[in-house]
Protein backbone atom coordinates (compact mmCIF):
# COMPACT_ATOMS: atom_id res chain seq x y z
CA UNK A 1 0.00 0.00 0.00
CA UNK A 2 2.92 2.64 1.42
CA UNK A 3 6.39 2.80 0.17
CA UNK A 4 8.29 1.22 3.44
CA UNK A 5 9.64 4.87 4.49
CA UNK A 6 6.93 7.50 2.78
CA UNK A 7 8.12 11.12 2.97
CA UNK A 8 5.17 12.98 5.69
CA UNK A 9 2.86 15.38 3.87
CA UNK A 10 2.18 19.05 5.10
CA UNK A 11 -2.17 19.90 5.41
CA UNK A 12 -2.87 22.68 3.53
CA UNK A 13 -5.77 25.18 3.42
CA UNK A 14 -6.55 26.22 -0.10
CA UNK A 15 -8.69 29.16 -1.28
CA UNK A 16 -11.08 27.76 -3.57
CA UNK A 17 -12.77 31.03 -4.68
CA UNK A 18 -15.14 31.20 -7.51
CA UNK A 19 -15.63 27.78 -9.92
CA UNK A 20 -14.53 29.84 -12.50
CA UNK A 21 -11.21 30.21 -11.03
CA UNK A 22 -10.71 27.36 -13.69
CA UNK A 23 -11.22 30.04 -16.41
CA UNK A 24 -9.26 32.57 -14.81
CA UNK A 25 -6.17 34.17 -14.99
CA UNK A 26 -6.02 35.22 -11.69
CA UNK A 27 -2.84 34.18 -9.72
CA UNK A 28 -4.87 32.20 -7.24
CA UNK A 29 -5.15 30.03 -10.76
CA UNK A 30 -1.30 30.47 -11.20
CA UNK A 31 -0.57 29.18 -7.29
CA UNK A 32 -2.48 26.67 -7.92
CA UNK A 33 -0.74 25.26 -11.22
CA UNK A 34 2.39 25.34 -9.58
CA UNK A 35 1.90 23.97 -6.07
CA UNK A 36 2.40 20.30 -6.78
CA UNK A 37 5.94 21.39 -7.01
CA UNK A 38 6.65 22.59 -3.95
CA UNK A 39 4.77 19.81 -1.76
CA UNK A 40 6.21 15.96 -1.88
CA UNK A 41 3.97 14.14 -4.48
CA UNK A 42 1.51 12.17 -1.94
CA UNK A 43 0.03 8.52 -2.02
CA UNK A 44 -3.34 9.68 -1.67
CA UNK A 45 -5.41 12.96 -0.67
CA UNK A 46 -8.33 13.69 1.99
CA UNK A 47 -10.11 16.69 1.64
CA UNK A 48 -12.63 18.78 3.31
CA UNK A 49 -14.81 21.05 1.45
CA UNK A 50 -16.85 24.24 2.48
CA UNK A 51 -19.40 22.82 0.40
CA UNK A 52 -20.64 19.38 2.36
CA UNK A 53 -21.73 19.49 5.72
CA UNK A 54 -23.47 16.40 7.82
CA UNK A 55 -24.60 16.42 11.60
CA UNK A 56 -21.86 13.39 11.78
CA UNK A 57 -18.76 12.97 9.76
CA UNK A 58 -19.17 11.29 6.39
CA UNK A 59 -17.19 10.36 3.51
CA UNK A 60 -17.01 9.53 -0.22
CA UNK A 61 -16.67 5.62 -0.51
CA UNK A 62 -17.31 5.69 -4.52
CA UNK A 63 -14.94 3.16 -6.63
CA UNK A 64 -15.37 6.52 -9.17
CA UNK A 65 -15.41 9.64 -7.79
CA UNK A 66 -18.03 11.92 -10.11
CA UNK A 67 -17.44 15.13 -10.47
CA UNK A 68 -20.44 17.35 -8.85
CA UNK A 69 -21.48 20.30 -10.37
CA UNK A 70 -22.48 22.33 -7.60
CA UNK A 71 -22.81 25.81 -9.05
CA UNK A 72 -25.70 27.62 -11.11
CA UNK A 73 -25.19 30.26 -13.88
CA UNK A 74 -21.61 30.22 -15.25
CA UNK A 75 -20.46 29.80 -18.29
CA UNK A 76 -21.73 26.05 -19.88
CA UNK A 77 -17.79 25.63 -20.03
CA UNK A 78 -17.58 24.67 -16.67
CA UNK A 79 -20.06 22.26 -16.74
CA UNK A 80 -18.17 20.39 -19.12
CA UNK A 81 -15.32 19.86 -17.31
CA UNK A 82 -15.22 16.81 -15.37
CA UNK A 83 -11.99 15.42 -13.00
CA UNK A 84 -12.33 11.49 -13.09
CA UNK A 85 -10.34 10.50 -9.83
CA UNK A 86 -10.73 7.68 -8.46
CA UNK A 87 -11.35 6.58 -4.59
CA UNK A 88 -9.92 4.78 -2.50
CA UNK A 89 -11.11 1.68 0.17
CA UNK A 90 -8.46 1.07 2.34
CA UNK A 91 -7.88 5.16 3.01
CA UNK A 92 -11.93 4.98 3.87
CA UNK A 93 -10.82 1.85 6.33
CA UNK A 94 -7.81 4.20 7.70
CA UNK A 95 -9.58 7.12 8.07
CA UNK A 96 -12.33 5.32 9.65
CA UNK A 97 -9.69 3.96 12.43
CA UNK A 98 -8.41 7.24 12.97
CA UNK A 99 -11.71 9.39 13.64
CA UNK A 100 -13.39 5.84 15.67
CA UNK A 101 -10.54 5.56 17.94
CA UNK A 102 -10.34 9.77 18.47
CA UNK A 103 -14.12 9.44 19.49
CA UNK A 104 -15.75 10.50 16.26
CA UNK A 105 -18.73 8.54 14.11
CA UNK A 106 -17.74 8.33 10.79
CA UNK A 107 -19.47 6.56 7.70
CA UNK A 108 -19.83 6.59 4.29
CA UNK A 109 -22.48 8.83 3.01
CA UNK A 110 -24.63 9.00 -0.25
CA UNK A 111 -22.80 12.01 -2.04
CA UNK A 112 -20.82 9.95 -5.64
CA UNK A 113 -17.99 12.45 -5.90
CA UNK A 114 -16.43 15.91 -5.11
CA UNK A 115 -17.84 18.74 -5.16
CA UNK A 116 -16.75 21.68 -6.61
CA UNK A 117 -14.35 22.62 -3.56
CA UNK A 118 -12.41 19.19 -4.07
CA UNK A 119 -12.39 18.87 -7.38
CA UNK A 120 -11.40 22.72 -8.75
CA UNK A 121 -8.54 22.79 -7.10
CA UNK A 122 -7.23 19.45 -7.28
CA UNK A 123 -7.66 19.60 -11.11
CA UNK A 124 -5.52 22.52 -11.35
CA UNK A 125 -2.64 21.11 -8.66
CA UNK A 126 -3.27 17.22 -10.29
CA UNK A 127 -5.08 17.61 -13.68
CA UNK A 128 -4.13 13.95 -14.21
CA UNK A 129 -6.25 12.81 -11.59
CA UNK A 130 -3.84 10.02 -10.72
CA UNK A 131 -3.91 10.51 -6.92
CA UNK A 132 -7.11 8.42 -5.45
CA UNK A 133 -8.97 11.30 -3.45
CA UNK A 134 -11.55 10.59 -0.31
CA UNK A 135 -13.58 13.67 0.71
CA UNK A 136 -14.55 14.00 3.82
CA UNK A 137 -17.44 16.17 4.71
CA UNK A 138 -17.37 18.61 7.60
CA UNK A 139 -19.79 18.51 10.86
CA UNK A 140 -22.71 20.73 10.94
CA UNK A 141 -21.63 22.47 13.80
CA UNK A 142 -19.99 25.52 13.35
CA UNK A 143 -17.02 24.62 16.10
CA UNK A 144 -13.76 25.45 15.62
CA UNK A 145 -12.87 23.28 18.33
CA UNK A 146 -14.91 20.64 16.49
CA UNK A 147 -13.10 20.92 13.30
CA UNK A 148 -9.75 21.55 14.61
CA UNK A 149 -10.00 18.07 16.57
CA UNK A 150 -10.95 16.04 13.34
CA UNK A 151 -7.93 17.70 11.68
CA UNK A 152 -5.98 15.89 15.09
CA UNK A 153 -7.21 12.36 14.25
CA UNK A 154 -6.50 12.67 10.53
CA UNK A 155 -2.70 13.88 11.58
CA UNK A 156 -1.11 10.26 11.82
CA UNK A 157 -2.42 9.97 7.86
CA UNK A 158 0.26 12.45 6.85
CA UNK A 159 2.97 10.45 7.81
CA UNK A 160 1.75 7.19 5.80
CA UNK A 161 2.28 10.09 2.48
CA UNK A 162 -1.11 11.01 2.40
CA UNK A 163 -2.05 14.71 1.83
CA UNK A 164 -5.13 16.64 4.16
CA UNK A 165 -6.48 19.55 3.12
CA UNK A 166 -9.09 22.31 3.90
CA UNK A 167 -10.99 24.12 0.95
CA UNK A 168 -13.20 27.08 1.81
CA UNK A 169 -12.15 30.50 1.97
CA UNK A 170 -11.28 32.77 4.62
CA UNK A 171 -13.23 35.76 3.97
CA UNK A 172 -16.50 34.84 1.98
CA UNK A 173 -19.38 37.18 1.89
CA UNK A 174 -21.29 36.73 -1.40
CA UNK A 175 -23.11 39.68 -1.00
CA UNK A 176 -20.22 41.82 -0.86
CA UNK A 177 -18.47 40.47 -4.04
CA UNK A 178 -17.42 43.28 -6.12
CA UNK A 179 -16.37 42.98 -10.02
CA UNK A 180 -13.22 41.02 -10.65
CA UNK A 181 -9.65 43.43 -9.81
CA UNK A 182 -11.44 45.56 -7.42
CA UNK A 183 -9.48 46.00 -4.15
CA UNK A 184 -10.47 44.64 -1.29
CA UNK A 185 -12.31 46.73 1.10
CA UNK A 186 -11.06 47.40 4.60
CA UNK A 187 -13.07 45.20 6.66
CA UNK A 188 -12.18 41.88 4.34
CA UNK A 189 -8.46 42.94 4.39
CA UNK A 190 -8.80 43.14 8.29
CA UNK A 191 -10.04 39.65 8.77
CA UNK A 192 -7.46 38.27 6.27
CA UNK A 193 -4.69 40.05 8.29
CA UNK A 194 -6.07 38.95 11.73
CA UNK A 195 -5.80 35.27 10.43
CA UNK A 196 -2.65 35.64 9.22
CA UNK A 197 -1.04 37.34 12.30
CA UNK A 198 -2.59 34.93 14.79
CA UNK A 199 -1.51 32.08 12.31
CA UNK A 200 1.72 33.67 12.36
CA UNK A 201 2.05 33.80 16.18
CA UNK A 202 0.73 30.29 16.33
CA UNK A 203 -1.88 31.59 18.73
CA UNK A 204 -4.44 28.74 18.99
CA UNK A 205 -6.40 29.94 21.42
CA UNK A 206 -7.29 33.22 19.99
CA UNK A 207 -7.66 31.29 16.35
CA UNK A 208 -10.32 28.72 18.02
CA UNK A 209 -11.83 32.13 19.77
CA UNK A 210 -12.15 33.70 16.29
CA UNK A 211 -16.04 34.42 17.33
CA UNK A 212 -15.66 36.89 19.99
CA UNK A 213 -11.48 38.34 18.98
CA UNK A 214 -11.47 38.32 15.07
CA UNK A 215 -12.85 41.95 13.53
CA UNK A 216 -15.44 42.17 11.37
CA UNK A 217 -15.85 37.99 11.76
CA UNK A 218 -19.72 37.98 10.53
CA UNK A 219 -18.95 40.59 7.68
CA UNK A 220 -16.44 38.06 6.88
CA UNK A 221 -18.30 35.33 7.15
CA UNK A 222 -22.47 35.66 7.05
CA UNK A 223 -22.31 31.81 7.48
CA UNK A 224 -18.87 30.33 8.72
CA UNK A 225 -19.30 27.07 6.32
CA UNK A 226 -15.69 28.39 4.63
CA UNK A 227 -14.07 29.21 7.37
CA UNK A 228 -14.14 25.51 9.08
CA UNK A 229 -12.08 23.53 6.48
CA UNK A 230 -8.82 26.16 8.31
CA UNK A 231 -9.60 24.45 10.98
CA UNK A 232 -9.25 21.07 9.87
CA UNK A 233 -6.22 21.69 7.89
CA UNK A 234 -4.32 23.60 10.98
CA UNK A 235 -5.53 20.34 13.08
CA UNK A 236 -4.21 17.79 11.05
CA UNK A 237 -0.34 19.85 11.54
CA UNK A 238 -0.81 22.06 14.58
CA UNK A 239 1.94 20.29 16.50
CA UNK A 240 4.58 20.53 13.98
CA UNK A 241 4.81 24.39 15.00
CA UNK A 242 5.19 24.88 11.31
CA UNK A 243 2.66 27.82 9.29
CA UNK A 244 3.56 29.30 6.30
CA UNK A 245 1.03 31.70 4.11
CA UNK A 246 2.21 30.19 0.47
CA UNK A 247 -0.40 32.64 -1.28
CA UNK A 248 -2.27 35.89 -0.83
CA UNK A 249 -4.73 37.75 -3.12
CA UNK A 250 -8.14 38.43 -3.41
CA UNK A 251 -10.84 37.66 -5.81
CA UNK A 252 -14.10 39.23 -7.13
CA UNK A 253 -13.00 42.01 -4.85
CA UNK A 254 -13.73 40.55 -1.37
CA UNK A 255 -13.07 36.98 -1.58
CA UNK A 256 -9.91 35.65 -0.09
CA UNK A 257 -7.94 33.50 -1.91
CA UNK A 258 -5.11 32.99 0.86
CA UNK A 259 -3.67 29.10 0.71
CA UNK A 260 -1.85 28.09 3.81
CA UNK A 261 0.74 25.03 4.57
CA UNK A 262 0.56 23.41 7.60
CA UNK A 263 3.85 20.87 8.82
Amino acid sequence: MFDQDPQPMPSLFLGHGAPDLLLSDLPARHFLENLRGRIPTPKAIVVASAHWRAPMLQMTGTAEQETIHDFYGWPAELYALSYPVKGADWLNKRLSELLSAAGMSVSIGSRPGLDHGAWVPLSLMYPQAQIPVVQLSLLASDSPQDHFRVGQALSAVRRDGILVIGSGGLVHNLARLRPEGTPPETWASAFDDWLFDRLSEHDLQALLDVYTKAPNVRLAHPSVEHLMPLYVAMGAAWSDDKVERMHTSFSYGNLSMACYRFG
